[in-house]
């Protein structure tokens, strides 16, 4: 993403989450999985946003196919 990273990402799509109310008209909550090949990312990402408990999903770059389907389908209650 030329234009942002990952940290600005989550915080526009948190931002539009509150504009809009989050679930309150019948929009799901985002779910978000960072992928990363950055080596602090989990507490850099804690640094930047203490309160954002419910990002679970961080991975490594790089991985597999399958992994990643994998974790995609436990974030999304398909597994």
């Amino acid at each position: 993403m030329p234009k942002m990273n990952g940290f600005e990402l989550f915080q526009r799509i948190k931002d539009k989450e509150h504009e809009y109310g989050g679930t309150s008209i019948g929009i799901d909550k985002p779910r978000v999985c960072f992928i990363t090949a950055y080596d602090e990312y989990r507490s850099k990402f804690k640094e930047i946003f203490p309160t954002a408990e419910e990002v679970k999903c961080f991975l490594k770059k790089p991985i597999p196919m399958p992994d990643l389907l994998k974790r995609i389908k436990l974030q999304l209650g398909l597994l």
